[in-house]
């Protein structure tokens, strides 16, 4: 899924294109990109779907369920158009699910900051790591995609959360041994906490339909936090 994407989409897309695992299909839904998005991704791919353009925050399952129904494969890896990919990645992922059994997998994601407010984000993704609340499933085998339906078009925040909860209920779910590179840039505070006032907006949703889930995942003080007390201790100014 992308919007206004053209600052990071060639280095994602050149990623995947870099892959040792040869039979990849690179779908791209686009909402109506004003900047040179498009331009950019005709360069890698020629599948791309164009979607009308977001009035307000618009959550990317729409896209991601119009981008699984297009694809041919045999898994699907959603992706988000500012993360980069570790050139073994997709051939360590269709291991593991063919050597295990696995459903689906969750992969670990390492923000990259390059200003003080996105290296205090970067710091707390670190402590999700391995957190069985906060992580959630990005590659997916489309039989157990399919099964479920895909991802909730109802749920504008948390529809990660929310496709990895009834993932579980299908069968097992690993853990890809490389991580997902997220290029976040430079935070801008008033803006990131204008994003998430955004977010926050939306949740309703996801709290009415997992409200357990909700409970552990949405309070301030998570057990995180405690259990990463060294790490933490390390950065204080973060």
């Amino acid at each position: 899924p992308t919007y206004c994407a053209e600052k990071h989409i060639g280095r994602c897309l050149k990623s995947i294109k870099n892959q040792p695992f040869e039979n990849i299909e690179i779908i791209v839904v686009d909402q109506s990109s004003p900047d040179r998005t498009v331009e950019i991704v005709k360069q890698f791919t020629n599948k791309i779907i164009i979607r009308e353009k977001p009035k307000f925050y618009s959550p990317p399952s729409l896209s991601r369920n119009l981008g699984a129904k297009k694809s041919k494969g045999e898994f699907l890896l959603n992706l988000d158009s500012d993360q980069e990919l570790h050139p073994k990645l997709i051939e360590n992922c269709v291991e593991l699910i063919k050597n295990n059994g696995y459903v689906a997998l969750i992969i670990h994601e390492e923000d990259i900051g390059l200003n003080f407010w996105s290296k205090c984000r970067a710091l707390e993704k670190e402590a999700m790591v391995n957190d069985p609340y906060m992580e959630v499933t990005r590659f997916v085998t489309k039989k157990a995609f399919s099964k479920i339906g895909g991802y909730d078009a109802n749920i504008e925040s948390g529809e990660d959360w929310d496709i990895t909860a009834r993932i579980k209920g299908v069968g097992a779910i690993g853990v890809a041994d490389f991580f997902i590179a997220h290029h976040t840039g430079k935070k801008n505070l008033i803006k990131n906490f204008k994003k998430m006032f955004d977010y926050g907006r939306t949740f309703e949703a996801y709290i009415k339909k997992n409200p357990d889930l909700a409970r552990k995942q949405l309070t301030p003080f998570r057990s995180l936090y405690i259990r990463n007390w060294k790490l933490f201790a390390r950065k204080p100014v973060l």
